[in-house]
């Protein structure tokens, strides 16, 4: 029940760049999303006066006492799923505009999840991976892992371990995490049925992020980049009893198994578009509360007031925002009926495995009681329920 282009898969979770000599108009056509989806803040970042943010994207302008520090653009790992849902990314059209334009990566991230379901065995957990470790099983440029894990005061419940390989301040780190207990810990819903969410993900940074970039667009997976660099870095071993030469201990094959799997994906995109999604939590969460107030303070007038402000805003929606919507719209429709057909396929796999599983204990029964099971003509459960011992 092992599919590997179903269990793994390669994203883009974190771009920043800079590009000097471009106007603000230029950078936004560059990235594909209209000046008007952003807004100004009142304060910049990362020594730059002024910034622009749409959701979880922000173009950064005017360095601090008029330094020439050309204009930066961020996505966070939220920001590239808009990115690629809102506005149709194509990452490598992106990455080969930039470097066209001699633009400077500063911090790519390259993501590899894995997801399992009803109880399957995933090829790793975190806590194997700090186990591992500390038994000195590791081979590894790294010196250092940290580990973090959530525990609920009120049950002792673990919520979650993070095991991050190397250090934040270098140009490589590379961060393993549970990522179906991080969604769940924050209200968000998961898929169903699905009980393992791990997420690997390594953060390159300056020359390592441009390096890594520009071996995809000369024709490298995804897969292939996270691969090198990770078995470069870090490798899982099977101690030698008797051997103290770490490099002669074998490497796990479950490690072997999973980088293998790993190395032949292109980078995917997330789906479905949570952005609308992450619109309808900021409304519950921050919206809702001013719209009672206002309704209550205007006398409770019912659901008319409501509606007034619904069909103003949609007189006001721009061509974008009703592109998004239909996106959105769209993209559930075709969710949903991938969804089921998973679903589907797992249920026919499942039944197989539940069918494999009585076919033996049957045998094991049959052996048990001295029966010739081929010759069976009555199922062996009546003989067995007629059988005084029973």
């Amino acid at each position: 029940m092992d599919d590997r282009d179903e269990v793994l898969r390669v994203l883009v979770d974190w771009l920043q760049f800079t590009v000097k000599n471009m106007t603000l108009t230029q950078v936004f056509e560059l990235i594909g999303i209209p000046e008007s989806e952003f807004t100004d803040l009142p304060k910049g970042l990362y020594f730059y006066t002024k910034q622009k943010i749409c959701g979880d994207i922000r173009v950064l302008y005017e360095g601090n006492n008029g330094a020439d520090m050309g204009i930066h653009v961020q996505m966070s790992g939220q920001g590239c799923r808009e990115f690629e849902s809102f506005y149709n990314g194509d990452w490598y059209a992106l990455w080969a505009n930039i470097l066209n334009n001699r633009g400077q990566i500063a911090r790519f991230d390259i993501a590899v999840d894995e997801f399992r379901y009803n109880g399957q065995r995933p090829f790793w957990t975190v806590p194997q991976l700090i186990r591992k470790t500390k038994k000195g099983e590791t081979r590894s440029k790294w010196k250092n892992l940290r580990r973090m894990e959530s525990i609920r005061i009120a049950n002792g419940q673990s919520e979650g371990h993070t095991a991050y390989f190397g250090s934040a301040m270098s140009d490589i780190q590379l961060r393993c995490y549970e990522k179906n207990k991080e969604r769940e810990n924050a209200g968000k819903e998961i898929e169903e049925q699905l009980t393992t969410w791990n997420r690997a993900e390594l953060q390159l940074s300056d020359d390592r992020a441009q390096d890594a970039i520009t071996a995809i667009l000369k024709g490298d997976l995804g897969g292939e980049v996270f691969f090198r660099l990770v078995k470069n870095y870090i490798n899982f071993t099977d101690k030698v009893p008797g051997d103290t030469n770490k490099s002669r201990w074998p490497i796990s094959q479950w490690w072997t198994d999973y980088l293998g799997g790993v190395d032949k994906l292109q980078i995917a995109r997330q789906a479905p578009d949570k952005t609308i999604e992450a619109k309808k939590e900021w409304i519950n969460r921050q919206v809702n509360p001013s719209m009672a107030e206002i309704w209550y303070a205007n006398g409770s007038p019912g659901p008319d007031m409501f509606w007034t402000m619904i069909r103003d805003g949609l007189d006001r929606m721009s061509e974008a925002q009703w592109a998004r919507a239909d996106n959105y719209l769209l993209q559930r429709e075709r969710e949903e009926g991938e969804h089921k057909e998973r679903r589907k396929k797992r249920r026919e796999q499942q039944l197989e495995y539940q069918k494999q599983q009585l076919e033996q204990h049957r045998m094991e029964v049959a052996a048990a009681y001295g029966i010739d099971w081929t010759q069976q003509k009555e199922p062996l459960v009546t003989a067995l329920v007629n059988d005084p011992l029973v």
